[in-house]
């Protein structure tokens, strides 16, 4: 990943060894180098929204689990 000055002053407090973080960038590719991530962008995983999606093979399977999976989800701590 390549970081800029300016993005690495802005992010800095967010860019150590033990941070766990969300890079949003663009890819830099050439014929001769390898591709290059260039950040633009960068979320701590504290502050990301936090969404659960689950599938269900048909509304069938829905309507006959979703009240048990409900009651799973409302007892759990969301870890």
């Amino acid at each position: 990943m390549l970081v800029f000055p300016m993005d690495y002053e802005k992010n800095r407090s967010y860019l150590n060894e033990e941070a766990k973080v969300f890079i949003q960038g663009r890819v830099s590719m050439s014929e001769e180098a390898q591709g290059k991530l260039i950040c633009e962008r960068v979320v701590p995983f504290s502050e990301v929204p936090r969404e659960l999606w689950i599938q269900f093979a048909n509304k069938e399977e829905y309507l006959q689990k979703s009240e048990t999976l409900f009651s799973l989800l409302r007892d759990s701590d969301g870890t």
